[in-house]
C-alpha cells in the first residue's frame, strides 16, 4: 500500500512513520478469513489506486471550453498566476475542471480502501442480523459490517497518538476526510448497490462530463462508486487470479453455511454446499453487478474500462466453459482451458480487482442463480 501514498509525502499533512504504523496495526485487525482478509484489503487498495489514476487522468483532461488547467499550468504548459492560497486549496479540495484529484481526496480513497473490511467476521450482514449478533444490535441492522469497519478505522487512529494519521489535519480537513471515508466504506454494502448505481447514473445523465462535478457531494459520489467498483473487480483480472478469488469467496460462504446450521437457522442458498454452483454464481455476479458497475463508471475512468473489459469478457467465457463441464464447487472437476491469447499474455496489468463486498440485500438475488 505504501507506494500509493508516496506522492503525499512531500511536506503535506501526513507523517510517514505514523501512516506505516497505522497500516500495520490495521492489517493485524483483519481476521484470517478465506476471503475477507488482509490480502483482500491490500488488493482492493491497489485496485482503487489503479482506478483513481485513470480517474485523475480523465479529470485533468482539458475540455474545449477550458481556458486553462487548474493544476497550476495553462493549456500550453505555462505557469499560471494562481495565488499561494489557491495552491493550498487545490491540495485539499479539487473543485475546478482540470484540477484532478486533490491530495486529501487521494488520501481518503486509499484509506477507505485499506480499511473497508476492517475486522470482518467472515459472515455477512444477514447472518449477523438473524443470529442477533451484538454488532447488529449496535447498528440497528443497518449496514452492520460496514458501520463496524468505519468505527474501528477511526477508533484505531484516534485512540492511539502513535498511529493517529489525522494528527496534522485541521478540524475542517478531518471532517471532510471522515465524511468521504465513511461514505465510501458504507457504499461497499451490497444492500445499497442498486441505489448507488442509480444515483450515479442519474447524476451522469444530468451532467455527462464528470469533470464538471465540483461539489463535495458530487465528488463523494464518484469516490463511492470507485471504491465499490474496486471491491467488485476481481472478475476483471487475468483468469488465474479471477478463479482464485472466486474459490476463496465461495469457500467463505460455505463456511458461513456451516455456522448457520450450527446456529439452528436456515442455511442460505448461497452458503449451501448442496445448492451452490460456482460458475453460475460468478456469471450472475458479473452480469448483474460487476459489468453494470464497470460500464456505469466508464465516463469517470475510461482508460480503466478499456483495460478491464477484455479480461472480464475472458473470465465470462471461461466460467461458461466451467458451467458446461458441470463444475459446481471449488477445486472439483475443472476442465482443461486454452491459455489466454498472445495479446492478453503480453498486455501489462497492474493488480486489479478484489471482492464481492459484504453480502447483504443484493446478494440475496444470487440465491436462485447459483443453482444449475
Amino acid at each position: 500500500m505504501l507506494p500509493l501514498y508516496g506522492h503525499l509525502q512531500d511536506g503535506w499533512l501526513l507523517d510517514r512513520h505514523k501512516v506505516e504504523a497505522y497500516l500495520t496495526a490495521a492489517e493485524r485487525m483483519y481476521k484470517p478469513n478465506p476471503y475477507h482478509n488482509n490480502t483482500h484489503a491490500a488488493d482492493v487498495t491497489q485496485t482503487a489506486g489503479v482506478i483513481f489514476t485513470s480517474l485523475d487522468q480523465h479529470l485533468r483532461r482539458r475540455s474545449n471550453s477550458d481556458d486553462c488547467f487548474c493544476n497550476g499550468t495553462t493549456a500550453n504548459g505555462a505557469v499560471s498566476n494562481n495565488s499561494a492560497a489557491d495552491s493550498k486549496q487545490q491540495h485539499n479540495s479539487s473543485s475546478s475542471v482540470g484540477a484532478g484529484l486533490s491530495k486529501l481526496e487521494r488520501f481518503a480513497i486509499i484509506l477507505a480502501s485499506a480499511v473497508h473490511d476492517l475486522g470482518h467476521p467472515g459472515v455477512n450482514n444477514p447472518f449477523l442480523i438473524r443470529t442477533h449478533n451484538r454488532q447488529a444490535l449496535i447498528y440497528n441492522d443497518k449496514s452492520v459490517n460496514e458501520n463496524m469497519h468505519c468505527s474501528l478505522a477511526f477508533q484505531l487512529a484516534l485512540d492511539n497518538p502513535d498511529v493517529n494519521v489525522f494528527e496534522r489535519f485541521s478540524q475542517a480537513e478531518y471532517e471532510q476526510v471522515r465524511k468521504l471515508v465513511c461514505e465510501m466504506i458504507l457504499a461497499t454494502d451490497m444492500d445499497v448497490h442498486f441505489a448507488l448505481l442509480k444515483r450515479f447514473e442519474d447524476a451522469v445523465a444530468a451532467q455527462p462530463d464528470v469533470r464538471q462535478w465540483r461539489s463535495l457531494e458530487q465528488r463523494s459520489l464518484i469516490f463511492q462508486m470507485l471504491v465499490h467498483l474496486a471491491d467488485l473487480a476481481n472478475p476483471s483480472r487475468p483468469w488465474h487470479l479471477a478463479l482464485k478469488w472466486a474459490e476463496w469467496v465461495v469457500t467463505e460462504f460455505l463456511e458461513q453455511g456451516v455456522k448457520e446450521a450450527e446456529a439452528g437457522i436456515p442455511v442460505s442458498d448461497m452458503c449451501n454446499k448442496d445448492k451452490v454452483c460456482m460458475p453460475a454464481a460468478q456469471l450472475f455476479f458479473i452480469e448483474r453487478f460487476m459489468q453494470p458497475t464497470l460500464d456505469a463508471f466508464k465516463p469517470a475512468a475510461p482508460s480503466f474500462h478499456s483495460m478491464a473489459t477484455p479480461w472480464l469478457e475472458d473470465t465470462k467465457a471461461r466460467w461458461g466453459i466451467f458451467k458446461e463441464a458441470g463444475v459446481r464447487m471449488p477445486h472439483h472437476g475443472y476442465p482443461q482451458l486454452a491459455p489466454p491469447a498472445a495479446g492478453q499474455q503480453q498486455k501489462p496489468w497492474a493488480v486489479l480487482g478484489a471482492g464481492h463486498g459484504s453480502s447483504s440485500g443484493a446478494s440475496a438475488q444470487l440465491s436462485n442463480e447459483q443453482q444449475q
